[in-house]
């Protein structure tokens, strides 16, 4: 492509960044600017993004800097960009401040606030910021309904997850998907409702990934179900046979229940496999 117009530009840095390659939408954001191209918020709102990526605040914060100097640093969809660039690197007061500073005229910043407080475990504070939006008239969406149902995830409050997870269609019309199931999965685990855990998984629109049965297995080690734990680490295996969660889970079990001899037989079987432990994220975890 001989000339590259603006829109090309911002593409390419919204493509790399949502593809998981922030280091090179920063990269073409410098030749932008290298090239005194006149950038707009939607370039400084996407590199933002991609700051918040690898969670480098003084690299966002200069970018910032940056749109003040230009002068569009006032604009809803960079201040949106900012409170969500605060919260993923941890400042969640400071994407606070910047929150009660803007104009709130649809859901994207209260969504990028709600989930900001819910990824970063703050899950009274996400709801009390639900009860707000709900009050500003502002409709959730499917994106608002993960970071409420994670927060009720967090601070184990079953019954009132349980309660917006069945008004989202009815109330709102908005379709659970599977991350508002797998919240609720790791809800009901954490609770001790494990076989509430399992109907759900089995009446559930979705095929279930891994991650959805290593939340019930984990309940399953809390709350002593070893006859169950077994089943479902068995079923994990099943489709993810290199899973270490599953292996480790299926371990601390006979561990609780002072089985020790299969317990090391578990152990023995990953390093026979050579399956190395490994930490992994869930929706429930954002």
């Amino acid at each position: 492509m001989p000339y590259k117009s603006l829109i090309s530009w911002n593409s390419m840095i919204i493509g790399l960044n949502q593809n998981g390659c922030p280091v090179e939408a920063l990269d073409l954001f410098y030749r932008m600017n290298r090239m005194d191209f006149r950038m707009d918020k939607f370039s400084f709102s996407s590199v933002i993004s991609a700051c918040a990526s690898i969670a480098s605040v003084e690299l966002g914060e200069q970018i910032f800097a940056r749109a003040v100097i230009i002068g569009i640093d006032c604009d809803q969809i960079i201040s949106t960009s900012l409170i969500d660039f605060y919260c993923k690197c941890g400042f969640v007061s400071d994407a606070r401040k910047l929150f009660d500073q803007v104009m709130k005229s649809d859901e994207v910043s209260w969504n990028s606030m709600l989930m900001g407080y819910a990824t970063n475990g703050y899950g009274n504070e996400a709801l009390n910021l639900f009860h707000e939006m709900r009050s500003a008239g502002v409709s959730p969406t499917n994106i608002t309904f993960i970071g409420v149902l994670s927060a009720c995830d967090h601070c184990g409050l079953l019954e009132e997850g349980k309660r917006w997870f069945n008004s989202m269609n009815y109330d709102y019309h908005v379709d659970p998907g599977i991350e508002h199931y797998s919240c609720m999965v790791d809800l009901y685990a954490r609770a001790g409702c494990l076989e509430e855990a399992v109907n759900l998984i089995e009446k559930m629109p979705f095929e279930a990934d891994s991650s959805m049965w290593l939340s019930i297995l984990r309940g399953c080690v809390a709350h002593g179900n070893k006859i169950l734990g077994q089943l479902v680490a068995q079923r994990i295996i099943e489709l993810d046979p290199e899973n270490s969660g599953a292996f480790v889970q299926l371990s601390n079990i006979f561990a609780t229940s002072e089985d020790w001899e299969r317990s090391a037989l578990v152990r023995r079987l990953m390093i026979e496999k050579k399956i190395h432990k490994s930490s992994g994220r869930s929706w429930s975890d954002m």
